[in-house]
């Protein structure tokens, strides 16, 4: 069964779509229907045009990324230039729309429905539905243990079986992959990471770690008046993508925000290996299935919650590889690469300054060979090749310093300075503290889990040498000179961040965070060698006998479910998270002293996870002299001031007298967790001073101090 669309066909319907999607219905699901309807057929159309070779599962999943992307980046236009309301949808609606009819031009879409299906194998049926069996006992096991309560691991409330079954389903798996011989069982990869990045999305019921819920309240503000006051410099692009999908599908904002990253890590990180691999090299599709399910040998601890810094670095890491396309087709068009480099640009400079200025590297180093030959008569060109390609590679060393620097100068809260000694902290950084064996002597298996944890970076090092040596010595250095220079440059980037700048406006814990983050995306440069060298290696295990191979897979299945226990928050005898999550507790807290207080002006000074509670529950209901009435950011002076209560560093009346001249406010509140370090000291102390307390649930303390 044919379908046809040349360019008339496809603007009449996708008009029609989206007049049905914009129509207010009694039956909401028409706009569903139709919003599925007009991104479906777009990402065929813009799939078809840019992936015109691969199969219509290539240019479907392809085509939505390539969709959702160009929507998102035309409406965080909008939003600059104007709002990002109803008219900048309609925008969005519309360059989709103009790129598909764009990609119809070019290639007519001619879809092509076969309802032939070739059965597999016996031993390949019996293995998947084995592997399903798995799957489904692990989602029941964390389903069952989704909670409310105040954690800090997720794996104190999940039963320690899901280990057991975790290991043998991904033993199942490498087993499946290297005897389907298929490409088939890709997608059953795709399955196996949407269940290792999706714990935490699953067990926590009121939502993990801080930061998502100060970018739900955005995407709120900016559903409600357009655009956010003042306008940022960032976030806007994960902002616009949720955003569009939200008016588009009528599917909540919260749902969106927290199956972002899961999902789209899930589909589109295996994807792209394999498709990188196959479409650029003479690849056994099974070996590069299993290079793909590889990726999970390497905590994913980012990969976990949906935030604009996770948002930018799968956007980043998805440039590279697909760069990979780009480095073995020199003569075709780089405006599909630049899309994803602008996207992660627009969501996150710390992830999109980098991966630009590895773009702008590649494409000079790739694309302008033949303006700049590196052979020939005369020497100036290769020397003005050289020095241009250098001197963007040292701009690029000096980009995220600068942009720290350039952004402490306006009211980002971030503030930053330079260090007067950063020449010696240097010095040191580059020669004193070279990478080095971590061990610890066995004596349970958490001692195995951390040698092989701590061990992580200097394995990826391992692993990128010797991809660097496989390219040398078949004389394709040159080809992939880019990602080596741009992982120098990045690597500078984080030297001279941990060496050169101080993030005095953090509090001592997240101060070190940004230079870290630099690090890992600095890593992502070196992918395309330890994919290389990954691929090899399952290359050369099928030639081993079948004892070598199984023994392989079963050390590989317990590395990758050590790093599946790594990429969590954890409290076991050796590491110990102090971040405890949102409870229902703290929520009720929040709301109690709304209640009590009856639109009185009041002040919190409380922990992280009640903060968010207040975000959840009361958004940014009140500000007084321009500070929030929670300690929110944590680098802020009330956070601070908390922090004396707890610690109980200064005398209560100190504190509570700072709060009130900095706020201009009577009534201030202190709350404490049962959990907190030293807890019921405090609370002793606590109510002697107190004018009044309160106790929730037997957990939260409040304190309240009137004048």
């Amino acid at each position: 069964m044919f379908f046809t669309f040349n360019h008339w066909k496809l603007i009449l319907t996708l008009l029609i779509l989206s007049v049905v999607n914009n129509a207010s219905w009694t039956w909401l699901w028409l706009n569903t229907l139709s919003g599925a309807l007009f991104l479906l057929l777009a990402a065929l159309a813009i799939g078809n045009w840019l992936f015109l070779k691969n199969s219509w599962v290539c240019k479907f999943i392809y085509g939505l990324l390539f969709s959702v992307v160009i929507a998102s980046l035309v409406g965080t236009a909008c939003f600059y230039l104007w709002q990002l309301d109803y008219q900048a949808y309609a925008a969005a609606l519309t360059g989709v729309a103009l790129f598909a009819l764009l990609g119809v031009k070019k290639h007519p879409l001619i879809i092509n429905i076969n309802f032939k299906f070739e059965l597999p194998r016996v031993k390949v049926i019996f293995l998947a539905l084995t592997y399903l069996l798995f799957v489904g006992l692990i989602f029941y096991l964390l389903q069952s243990a989704q909670t409310d309560r105040a954690i800090r691991s997720p794996w104190e409330v999940i039963d320690a079986k899901i280990f057991f079954l975790y290991f043998f389903a991904t033993f199942l798996l490498f087993c499946l992959v290297k005897l389907a011989k298929t490409a088939s069982t890709l997608w059953l990869v795709c399955l196996h990471a949407l269940i290792s990045f999706s714990v935490a999305l699953i067990i926590y019921r009121l939502g993990f770690d801080y930061d998502p819920f100060i970018h739900r309240l955005n995407l709120d503000l900016i559903l409600r008046d357009g655009t956010l006051l003042p306008k940022p410099f960032y976030y806007i692009g994960q902002y616009s993508l949720i955003i569009f999908l939200h008016r588009l599908l009528l599917v909540s904002v919260d749902w969106l925000d927290k199956l972002l990253i899961p999902i789209m890590a899930a589909i589109y990180l295996p994807a792209t290996i394999y498709y990188a691999f196959k479409d650029n090299f003479k690849t056994i599709p099974q070996n590069v299935v299993l290079t793909a399910l590889s990726l999970l040998l390497f905590p994913f601890a980012g990969l976990i919650v949906t935030t604009p810094q996770a948002t930018a670095n799968l956007f980043c890491l998805l440039a590279i590889l697909l760069s990979l396309y780009y480095i073995n087709h020199p003569k075709v068009s780089l405006w599909p690469l630049g899309l994803l480099v602008l996207m992660a640009l627009t969501i996150h400079p710390l992830a999109g300054i980098p991966v630009f200025f590895f773009f702008v590297i590649m494409a000079f180093y790739q694309h302008r060979q033949q303006k700049f030959p590196l052979t020939g008569t005369s020497n100036l060109p290769k020397i003005l090749h050289q020095s241009i390609l250098w001197e963007i590679a040292i701009l690029g060393i000096l980009a995220l310093p600068v942009a720290f620097i350039v952004n402490s100068l306006t009211l980002s809260e971030l503030k930053v300075g330079l260090q007067t000694n950063w020449l010696a902290k240097l010095s040191e950084l580059v020669f004193s503290h070279p990478p080095d064996f971590y061990f610890r002597p066995f004596i349970s298996l958490a001692d195995l889990i951390y040698t092989y944890g701590k061990n992580i970076v200097l394995l990826l090092f391992i692993l990128s040498t010797l991809g660097l040596i496989f390219v040398w010595r078949h004389q394709q250095f040159k080809k992939y000179f880019a990602y080596f220079l741009g992982f120098l440059m990045v690597a500078g980037n984080y030297l001279l961040l941990k060496a050169m700048v101080s993030f005095f406006s953090l509090v001592s814990y997240e101060q070190i965070n940004y230079p870290n983050r630099v690090l890992e995306i600095s890593l992502y440069l070196l992918s395309p060698f330890i994919l290389i060298v990954l691929y090899l290696f399952f290359k050369k295990l099928n030639e081993q006998s079948r004892p070598v191979i199984i023994l392989s897979l079963t050390l590989l299945a317990m590395a990758m479910t050590f790093s599946w226990y790594l990429s969590y928050p954890r409290v076991d005898k050796i590491t110990e998270d102090h971040g405890y999550s949102t409870s229902l507790t703290d929520v009720k807290t929040v709301n109690f002293i709304e209640t009590i207080q009856r639109n009185r002006p009041y002040v919190v000074l409380a922990a992280q996870p009640v903060s968010a509670a207040a975000l959840k529950e009361l958004g940014f209901k009140y500000y007084y002299n321009n500070l929030f009435f929670y300690p929110v950011p944590t680098g802020g002076r009330l956070y601070g001031l908390y922090e004396e209560l707890a610690y109980a560093k200064t005398p209560v009346a100190e504190v509570i007298g700072t709060v009130r001249f900095l706020t201009g406010v009577n009534d201030v509140y202190f709350v404490i967790n049962d959990y907190w370090l030293n807890a019921s000291d405090v609370i002793a102390e606590q109510q002697e001073t107190a004018d009044d307390w309160q106790a929730i649930d037997g957990k939260n303390y409040i304190f309240k101090y009137e004048k």
